[in-house]
């Protein structure tokens, strides 16, 4: 069973998507969904893998074997299947299919090519903390939006985890491939993908993006107050002019989180140049109940790199 969500290689010279085990028997009107991704439509294809070789499955991360009462049928003829979504590489014109990952207990999702071809980036997550944080989102009439541990997976199948935090925010690669980035909260940590000894960094951007709330809320009000009518706070601004200018000299005293309205995480990154690396900010609600969705201050930001050396160069 391969659900729709195919990923092209840059060098078109492969696809990735995700397969499971399809269960034979007609389901259960009364019986709970299933945990993996494939059952939320809104999930952007989650995977599961359970490689024994893993060397990077850590603690929290063990392969659990998820107990299923409907009879399986076997999947393509040679292929291994796992009664959990994985990562399925293939070539453009359907043979060499193979699973990339083999972590059953793990869910893979958000999965991204490098620029050149050469890895992937994905989040993953446990069973089990995948059926926590929707539990969680239904209590609250919430669409389930997938949080999980980005890692990197190569065309060998080796894997390498980046962090032991969950995330919701797409990792995106950096245009020459040679590093990831991924956001969490009102930080970006960006990883080394290539060489032995890989190291990362976290940019800390809480501060700044105090800051930048508290100019940008000032000039809203003004525009408020000036009479030029209601301001749209749901459409993106452009990046130049939302811009965090990380030399700016800090004040003394930094504005009240509280009193920011446009104070908001990080919910999406774009690493345009090597040198370059936009992120959004936003407040985004999705409910079930679509009428209660809200998303609003909506800011793109920008961090400019100074050069630096490639690990394995």
């Amino acid at each position: 069973h391969f659900p729709d969500t195919i990923v092209w290689s840059p060098n078109s010279e492969n696809i990735a998507f995700v397969g499971m085990l399809r269960a034979t028997a007609p389901a259960d009107p009364n019986a709970p969904p299933p945990a993996g991704p494939a059952a939320n439509a809104n999930a952007a294809i989650p995977q599961v893998s359970a490689n024994a070789n893993n060397a990077n499955a850590g603690a929290g991360e063990t392969a659990e074997a998820q107990p299923t009462s409907q009879p399986q049928l076997p999947g393509p003829a040679a292929v291994l299947a796992f009664r959990t979504e994985q990562i399925y590489l293939a070539n453009t014109d359907g043979d060499g299919l193979k699973p990339l990952t083999q972590n059953e207990g793990l869910i893979y999702f958000y999965y991204v090519w490098a620029p050149d071809s050469s890895a992937l980036a994905a989040s993953a997550a446990t069973a089990r903390d995948w059926q926590f944080f929707q539990a969680r989102s239904d209590s609250k009439g919430e669409v389930f939006i997938p949080l999980g541990r980005p890692r990197i997976v190569e065309r060998n199948g080796r894997e390498r985890r980046l962090d032991d935090t969950n995330t919701s925010v797409q990792p995106v690669w950096a245009p020459d491939s040679s590093k990831v980035a991924v956001g969490f909260d009102m930080q970006i940590r960006i990883y080394d993908a290539i060489g032995n000894a890989p190291t990362q960094a976290a940019i800390p951007l809480r501060n700044y993006l105090r800051i930048s709330s508290a100019a940008y809320d000032r000039d809203l009000e003004k525009k408020l107050t000036e009479g030029n009518g209601a301001v749209d706070t749901t459409a993106a601004q452009p990046a130049d002019n939302a811009n965090t200018n990380t030399n700016a000299e800090a004040p003394v005293t930094l504005p009240d989180e509280s009193s920011l309205v446009s104070f908001n995480p990080i919910v999406a990154l774009n690493w345009q140049a090597d040198n370059l690396l936009y992120f959004q900010t936003a407040y985004i609600k999705h409910m079930k109940n679509e009428g209660d969705s809200v998303t609003s201050y909506q800011r793109w930001h920008r961090l400019a790199f100074t050069p630096q050396p490639v690990a394995g160069s």
